[in-house]
């Protein structure tokens, strides 16, 4: 098993594992991106971090639409279904849980958000898999 490379403590699951030197969007989210042509906004929480992060981040922002995460996982897979992306996803669903735990769900993402999580960290990996599914 292998351990988290900042604390050292705490064992990662197998399938999960940070790939540390991406260039992510470090707060995507749908208020950051605009439509009917894409742009991304607000660049000044962009760095290196974990690959997957940005994805993983609008992946989890989207599970209270199931139809838009569906095609977000499906453009996604290779990064969300690595074990960099795992990782990703478990970090970008606690920080919007710790964050909605000050704020009122509105949209009802806790659960779906729980449901991932519980998921990720009970199936052995399985790479292209979408790990939601409606």
């Amino acid at each position: 098993m292998r351990v988290h490379p900042t604390c050292g403590r705490r064992p990662l699951p197998p399938g999960i594992a940070p790939a540390w030197g991406s260039t992510e969007h470090l707060d995507l989210h749908w208020g950051n991106v605009t439509i009917p042509n894409l742009t991304i906004l607000d660049w000044e929480h962009w760095g290196t971090g974990v690959a997957g992060s940005g994805a993983a981040r609008l992946y989890c922002t989207a599970l209270a639409a199931p139809e838009t995460a569906e095609q977000l996982h499906a453009t996604f897979a290779d990064i969300l279904g690595s074990p960099s992306g795992r990782y990703a996803l478990l970090v970008a669903a606690a920080d919007i849980l710790v964050n909605v735990a000050c704020y009122e769900d509105t949209v009802n993402l806790c659960p779906a958000l729980h449901q991932l999580t519980r998921k990720i960290l009970n199936q052995p990996e399985r790479p292209g898999e979408p790990i939601m599914k409606s």
